[in-house]
């Protein structure tokens, strides 16, 4: 898988669980999904649920940050490196 591979999967989930098609449209690498889109911990656990389901990998509470939230290609980054290393 490619990181782009990644980032427009990921794109579809948030767009999917936050109800709003134009998300996608609002994601580049330096978006915060915390501070830009506004993702809430409700939210926040729906979304590590749905990358877990989406590709396969899992997000051990270790990993839970708010730096791995904070920035959109490093979340992308994350979930490569996980699925790689299956």
């Amino acid at each position: 898988m490619l990181l782009m591979d990644v980032k427009k999967e990921l794109g579809e989930v948030l767009s999917n669980g936050l109800a709003s098609t134009q998300i996608q449209e609002e994601l580049h690498d330096d978006t915060s999904l915390l501070r830009d889109i506004g993702l809430d911990s409700v939210q926040l656990i729906e979304l590590v649920v749905a990358i877990e389901q989406r590709f396969g990998v899992a997000v051990f509470d270790d990993d839970l940050s708010p730096d791995l939230f904070d920035k959109y290609d490093r979340l992308c980054n994350y979930i490569l490196n996980k699925v790689n290393a299956r």
